[in-house]
């Protein structure tokens, strides 16, 4: 039969704390059905003389023995480790039962004279938010913030206007005239107090938004649609990130036409106009060249009608012959067929280059023949660049 075991039970075990410059603190437990009490800490046994140990008790006659050790802020600094300084206590009982305590966790207090972040003066709008800015110092315990406004306390409430951030910033929703004033961060912990520099909270009347500025010009691809856009100004402060604090967008943009860009080459002051007599009509313009969706270029022609006196094979007109200008090239590698009277398509004879021939013209009144040109593209040009042909039915014979 083996011996019976009475197992001590405690009553008290030591608990976490925290330590402060030369204020010791003092680790204490209590046991019933126990003949002694020592304490472990750091994984050492602490020396007996080191202990202090009484006993209670109670009207049943039913002793208590109490043990406590007191540790100052020194013993923690030559043997703290990261996890800190871990203390537990262990009771044996007169028939041999042991029994060993909760640990407790000691840790030296600290709190640091600067902030992280500190307010700063902020301007906001009457019905608009407003955040004034504070992370606190360095601290264990980490210190708990609170704020103030003109040296009173300030009423944080998660359901009401002034709400505190996860960092510890005050935020304030729909601003009131009444919400001005001066702010206070203020961080506190079991090692002391620390204050900001106040902050003003400027509030303002919402002025919204200027008027708008006109459309920018439109950008894109030439003859094709592109975009445009204008801007206003909110004549609110702006928020603490530097955004507008006017509801609304500050840009709109639309769709718009590109316009064509006008001809490179345009007759010249004193040139014979296009529906002069000296002058074949212009020819269609030419098949646009260049890279895929982007800017080409494009020709036309016109042939002149006069002959020099000296050599009735070489026109001579007071009069540019060529127009060129930008055109915006398909997208498509496919390009489409030129009509016959285009100036792409060209003639290769042996007495010369050529391009096609355009269309008849009109009825000429003058002699009631219509003609047709084409231009000469390398000499030597032998074959004529004019023909003629009497006009279809009797539409001149006034003349």
């Amino acid at each position: 039969m083996q011996p019976f075991v009475e197992q001590p039970q405690f009553l008290l075990e030591p608990k976490s704390s925290f330590i402060f410059e030369n204020r010791p603190i003092k680790l204490e437990c209590k046991a019933i059905r126990t003949r002694q009490i020592f304490f472990n800490c750091d994984n050492k046994w602490v020396p007996e003389q080191e202990h202090a140990k009484s006993t209670e008790t109670n009207d049943k006659g039913l002793i208590t023995v109490v043990t406590s050790i007191d540790i100052t802020a020194a013993q923690l600094e030559s043997q703290l480790d990261s996890n800190g300084y871990k203390c537990f206590c262990q009771a044996w009982s007169a028939t041999g039962g042991t029994l060993k305590s909760k640990t407790a966790t000691i840790e030296i207090a600290y709190l640091d004279k600067v902030f992280e972040w500190e307010p700063l003066r902020t301007d906001s709008v009457i019905s608009k938010s407003a955040e004034l800015r504070c992370r606190p110092p360095s601290g264990n315990p980490y210190p708990k913030v609170t704020w103030l406004k003109d040296g009173h306390s300030v009423d944080i409430n998660r359901n009401g206007r002034f709400i505190l951030s996860n960092e510890n910033s005050l935020l304030i929703a729909q601003i009131k005239a009444t919400d001005a004033g001066n702010y206070t961060c203020v961080a506190t912990n079991i090692a002391g107090t620390y204050s900001t520099e106040p902050a003003e909270l400027i509030v303002h009347d919402d002025r919204g938004w200027s008027e708008w500025q006109p459309f920018s010009d439109c950008k894109g691809v030439p003859c094709s649609i592109g975009r445009q856009k204008r801007i206003r100004t909110c004549l609110n402060p702006p928020t603490i990130t530097n955004r507008p604090s006017c509801d609304g967008d500050q840009i709109q943009e639309r769709e718009c036409q590109v316009t064509c860009p006008k001809d490179l080459s345009s007759p010249p002051s004193g040139a014979i106009s296009p529906t002069d007599d000296s002058f074949s009509e212009w020819s269609s313009w030419s098949d646009c060249t260049g890279p895929p969706c982007k800017t080409g270029r494009q020709q036309r022609i016109r042939a002149c009608l006069k002959s020099s006196v000296t050599d009735d094979k070489k026109p001579i007109c007071n009069g540019e012959q060529i127009q060129e200008r930008e055109c915006l090239v398909p997208c498509s590698n496919k390009t489409s067929s030129s009509s016959s009277s285009s100036f792409a398509p060209v003639r290769t004879l042996s007495n010369g280059m050529y391009t096609n021939w355009t269309e008849w013209s009109t009825c000429r009144t003058s002699d009631c023949t219509s003609i047709r040109t084409r231009q000469c593209l390398q000499e030597p040009c032998l074959d004529y660049l004019v023909e003629s042909r009497p006009c279809k039915g009797n539409l001149c014979s006034s003349e």
